[in-house]
């Protein structure tokens, strides 16, 4: 009987998270990973998102390495926002996802020729690595003619000495989020001349 007890308490001993969910925040259309560890090796879980189970698809991939469990989400979108937890039989963690998009801070303007424009976007997070500025959909690099800077969540763009040339579309791109801008660069006028910043 001892040992029979002994046998049963072994395999009925509950699967316990060793870490737990932490609350995310990220930007739409990047990717968010939730990770949790067991307390066992290949202890088979259950993912839910506002209580509904969640199965793999192209939406969600689902990993399991050793007692590490994941959850990948790709291309946030706003309703992916909610509350997310991972269930064992005996065991749950659960946090919370934030999806925020961009503070469009890009603003159209008319400018007339040889003076700078001053472009900025503020993103919801610190330091995004993969951003580009545009021009006419031609990515623009950080040289003597375009001042393209980062400090924190502040990304800005100034374009020295436009011409009526670079008149058209300026675009901000962080991950898979755009925001546009329209420059229109006037040619100077007898009234405007000598006038010009």
């Amino acid at each position: 009987e001892v040992k029979g007890r002994l046998g049963l308490n072994r395999l009925s001993l509950p699967v316990l998270f060793k870490s737990f969910l932490k609350n995310l925040e990220s930007v739409a259309g990047e990717n968010a990973v939730f990770r949790c560890e067991l307390d066992k090796a290949g202890a088979k879980v259950i993912w839910r998102k506002d209580k509904s189970v969640i199965e793999a698809s192209n939406k969600y991939q689902l990993k399991q390495d050793g007692a590490v469990a994941e959850l990948i989400i790709y291309k946030l979108q706003g309703g992916d926002a909610g509350e997310y937890c991972c269930e064992t039989e005996h065991d749950r963690t659960s946090s919370k996802l934030a999806v925020k998009g961009m503070n469009h801070l890009v603003k159209s303007c008319i400018v007339n020729e040889s003076e700078d424009v001053h472009f900025e976007c503020l993103v919801s997070h610190d330091n995004a690595l993969i951003v580009q500025w545009t021009l006419q959909d031609v990515p623009l690099q950080n040289n003597e003619m375009n001042e393209i800077r980062m400090e924190g969540k502040r990304h800005t763009l100034t374009l020295r000495s436009v011409t009526q040339k670079d008149s058209g579309t300026v675009s901000f791109h962080v991950g898979a989020h755009t925001s546009f801008a329209c420059l229109t660069v006037k040619g100077k006028t007898k009234e405007l001349f000598g006038f010009s910043k």
